[in-house]
């Protein structure tokens, strides 16, 4: 069937609009990339802070990098107008698992900030067993509060951190960075470390067992002296607050005060409810 004059006329019509919105589009679209090129908006300084011990200049050579190049083949990328601040702040992280935060910011025309905070340790991530490995003999890995290894760790005296051994999940065949610890048993240890740490003595290592018991050596401990070295054993469902009461009562009737001459202590067990059992 044929089309009618007006037909064609009006398609006519449609094409050459439409050809000219495209061409419009394409010249702004190159019009505004060329200037998203022009100096005046162009980054020329990174400023780096924060409390780091990452080097400024490989943090600065992170921000330089993703700062290359352009969006779509045309935008400038070192635009501090367009600058792609998510990605900046996402490389850094996957790069330097140390660094915990990252704030990318417009300071003015040809200065971005980068500020940037770096995971505290909180305690060593040693092996899967005491008996496989010891601080000495192996490499140990800082863990932080929130559970994730992030570094290797130092030679430290005794007592300095807390030693933690046990398989992390998941596991990795090169590096132990970026693992953690079975989360729920790691937030009962922390609780159970600071209580410890309050009412009974300084803590050396736990280790995490694999059908969720713990065993805990203690380093030293001004009221009960006896406990240096000693090895608590605990059941996979312990609550830190009732375990460090019953663990207190235990001690005191088991060593009244006064008592001077006590046989060596090698293992506490509570693993048996109320029952606590003394091993010399």
């Amino acid at each position: 069937m044929a089309l009618s004059a007006a037909t064609r006329e009006r398609m006519r019509a449609w094409l050459a609009r439409a050809t000219m919105i495209l061409a419009f589009t394409v010249i702004s679209f190159v019009t505004l990339g060329g200037v998203s090129h022009n100096e005046h908006w162009r980054i020329n300084t990174i400023q780096v802070t924060g409390e780091s011990v990452t080097p400024e200049a490989d943090i600065r050579s992170v921000v330089e990098n993703e700062l290359l190049g352009n969006y779509f083949f045309v935008f400038a990328r070192n635009n501090s107008l367009l600058f792609p601040k998510q990605d900046i702040e996402n490389s850094i992280i996957s790069q330097y698992p140390r660094v915990q935060t990252v704030q990318v910011s417009y300071v003015d025309t040809h200065t971005i900030s980068v500020v940037v905070s770096e995971r505290k340790p909180y305690a060593l991530w040693c092996g899967n067993d005491i008996q496989a490995t010891s601080t000495q003999a192996a490499p140990c890995w800082f863990i932080d509060s929130n559970n994730l290894v992030f570094d290797q760790a130092p030679i430290f005296s005794d007592g300095v951190y807390v030693e933690m051994y046990g398989s992390l999940n998941p596991e990795k065949p090169n590096s132990p960075i970026g693992e953690s610890l079975p989360s729920i048993p790691f937030e009962r240890i922390k609780d159970l470390i600071q209580k410890m740490r309050k009412e009974i003595g300084t803590p050396l290592r736990v280790l995490f067992k694999e059908n969720g018991e713990y065993e805990l050596t203690m380093y030293s401990s001004n009221l009960y002296p006896m406990l240096s070295g000693v090895v608590i054993r605990m059941s996979a469902d312990m609550v830190p607050t009732d375990a460090v009461k019953d663990l207190s009562a235990a001690i005191q009737e088991e060593f009244p005060a006064g008592t001077t001459n006590y046989r060596k202590l090698q293992y506490i067990d509570m693993r048996f409810g109320s029952k606590i059992f003394f091993g010399f």
